[in-house]
């Protein structure tokens, strides 16, 4: 497999306590949202970009007890499924905000292949974990995905069958918003992610003190902190401008005019 080529930035998960306000804040942001069920029974929504990328801002609907009861459930689960319960650990236990990432198979029919050469290059992952829900239009979708040994790197994710196919309005934002461009990454073992970070792809730049992943027509950009935190999510846009931080749940996203090419 040639590693410049085998993923691709698929989307970017938010976390927010209540789903119903957090797709009112982003549509007065100026993003279309698209819920990904019936609105009534939705635990996530879509803000999607025209090559099939994504936000997603989801919710854990548990709290208090019921909370406590599902950690201890999935330390218990830890013991026998370490990668997968660490993932759902940080998906009910951590705070609001930007939480985590997928990286999607780009080529079709390959995801089986493309786990086994992951574990070939010592990027320990799980084997494929069938996954399935019913969309807005009450139409199942069927994937696969993998969850990575260590929770703060990306979790991969297999083509959508049948594929989603977006209407331009759905993928049209009054505020501007393209495509994804960058996402930053502050950590505070710096030699260790950037030596997993080179197992997912050739195409990178070393520089001072930070290093950039390219992944299709997007990067992850890592660099040094005190503490592993996803920092900020750029986006292409038609205009520039910082979205504000407190209705985006600690979030910082940046729109980034394009550049235009004559």
């Amino acid at each position: 497999m040639d590693k410049a080529s085998d993923f691709k930035i698929g989307h970017i998960l938010i976390k927010a306590p209540n789903l119903k306000e957090a797709v009112e804040r982003f549509e007065q942001l100026g993003f279309t949202v698209t819920m990904g069920s019936i609105p009534s029974k939705a635990t996530n929504a879509m803000i999607y970009f025209e090559n099939g990328s994504f936000i997603e801002l989801y919710t854990v609907p548990v709290e208090g007890t019921k909370k406590k009861m599902v950690l201890k459930l999935l330390n218990v689960v830890k013991l026998f499924s370490p990668a997968k319960a660490s993932r759902y650990i940080n998906y009910v236990g951590t705070k609001e905000g930007m939480n985590d990432f997928a990286l999607d198979c780009v080529k079709e029919n390959s995801f089986g292949l493309m786990l086994e050469s992951l574990n070939k290059r010592d990027f320990p992952v799980t084997k494929a974990i069938p996954m399935k829900r019913i969309d807005v239009k009450n139409c199942q979708i069927k994937w696969q995905m993998s969850f990575s040994r260590d929770a703060r790197l990306p979790f991969f994710m297999d083509q959508y069958v049948p594929k989603v196919k977006l209407e331009k309005n759905q993928f049209t934002h009054k505020n501007g918003a393209k495509s994804i461009k960058e996402l930053i990454i502050s950590v505070d073992d710096y030699d260790y992610f950037i030596k997993n970070y080179q197992k997912l792809t050739s195409n990178f730049v070393e520089e001072n003190e930070k290093s950039i992943f390219y992944f299709g027509d997007s990067s992850v950009l890592i660099e040094k902190g005190d503490k592993f935190q996803m920092k900020t999510l750029q986006l292409n846009g038609t205009i520039s401008r910082n979205l504000p931080c407190e209705e985006t749940y600690g979030t910082q996203i940046k729109l980034i005019k394009e550049e235009v090419v004559i």
